[in-house]
């Protein structure tokens, strides 16, 4: 293999490694955006059952109140009633009492209702309340954990620009612009190996010419159909081959 071909394969291993850090750095903001939108819902659903369980409460003191007042007006009309002189006195007081009564009735009938909701109100909110804590802890961990993790890669990449600029310099102009151009075309394997007789990139079939001028190692040698560099893979063993030998 060419010296400088190695040194581009050495240049793209670096690259690899900061496409996969930079794909994961941009990653970690759209993970964080999420998590914060759970822990948006869950303090919007403890939010709706605790809201739940005061319009319950309310709902009791207000007709409890009403029972009250109703029981007022009832120990009202029961006097009238016990005073009526005349008949007619006597049956306008009794409707108004039974009028009372089937008003204090559905009040009553009303505030059991209410009791009866407020056990699975306040279970409710008590579940919720108890996934939102639990969902604080997360929450409080997964940040931590994204910013710790978040500033050691890019650490890692300040750390491999650094390299990979040390590195760069060492590729004579002609064959660091080449490998740049197709780099950008090809990320990550702007130089592969030939198996088989064909281009690892887009597996095109090679001529026996440019396999021999490859095996030579005596000048460069790019792919007609992707324009990848290509490298001759030392290490190689055919399928047939490596059977035989196992």
């Amino acid at each position: 293999m060419l010296p400088d071909v190695q040194k581009l394969l050495d240049l793209q291993e670096i690259d690899r490694e900061l496409i996969d850090l930079k794909s994961q750095l941009a990653r970690y903001p759209v993970v964080w955006e999420e998590t914060k939108k759970r822990m948006a819902q869950r303090k919007a659903d403890h939010a709706a059952a605790r809201k739940k369980l005061e319009e319950n409460q309310d709902q009791r003191k207000r007709k409890e109140q009403r029972i009250k007042n109703w029981l007022t007006d009832l120990q009202r009309s029961q006097t009238r009633l016990s005073l009526s002189k005349t008949e007619k006195e006597y049956q306008a007081a009794n409707r108004e009492l039974e009028k009372i009564r089937e008003k204090l009735q559905k009040e009553e009938d009303d505030v059991n209702t209410l009791v009866d909701e407020a056990g699975q109100r306040e279970a409710e909110e008590a579940e919720e309340r108890k996934k939102l804590d639990e969902f604080k802890e997360f929450y409080q961990a997964e940040r931590q954990r994204i910013r710790s993790q978040f500033n050691d890669k890019k650490q890692r990449v300040t750390e491999l620009e650094r390299e990979r600029e040390a590195r760069a310099v060492r590729v004579r102009d002609d064959l660091r612009h080449l490998y740049e151009r197709v780099h950008k075309m090809h990320p990550g394997s702007a130089v592969v190996p030939v198996r088989g007789g064909s281009c690892t990139g887009c597996h095109y079939s090679l001529l026996p010419d440019v396999m021999v001028t490859l095996h030579r190692g005596e000048e460069l040698v790019i792919c007609p159909n992707c324009g990848r560099i290509l490298a001759y893979d030392e290490d190689y063993v055919p399928e047939e081959e490596d059977a035989a030998v196992s």
